[in-house]
């Protein structure tokens, strides 16, 4: 099986040029990504409410502290055996959260990441 045809290759939004394809190690890690969204759909809502708040009274803000209050101040489970959320999806939900709501668009500081490769248009 092809990990790199698991995924579509662009930035829909345009903000990166998207040249090259991932390497092995960050196909798996965008499909592991997708795969927990998919089967951790709490997480998801959580982050959308938190930001709703966040953007009344800020501009700007970090993933990071969003992604901690959820490990450690919510009783959510996840599917994931080992970590509750792992770091490594954070650049994942901050570029999906700012996709797919314009609202949240300039919330999170974004750096160069595996996630780049996304079209997160075709995530569900």
């Amino acid at each position: 099986m092809d990990d790199q045809s698991e995924f579509p290759l662009n930035d829909p939004r345009g903000r990166r040029p998207i040249t090259g394809e991932p390497t092995k190690q960050q196909a798996a890690l965008i499909i592991a990504a997708v795969k927990f969204h998919q089967e951790n759909p709490t997480v998801y809502y959580l982050l959308v409410g938190a930001c709703f708040d966040i953007i009344r009274h800020r501009e700007h803000y970090g993933i990071s502290p969003l992604w901690e209050q959820l490990r450690h101040w919510t009783r959510i489970q996840t599917t994931d055996p080992i970590f509750k959320l792992r770091n490594e999806y954070r650049a994942f939900y901050s570029r999906l959260l700012m996709y797919r709501f314009p609202e949240f668009d300039g919330l999170f500081v974004i750096k160069e990441s595996a996630f780049d490769f996304v079209d997160f248009e075709l995530i569900p």
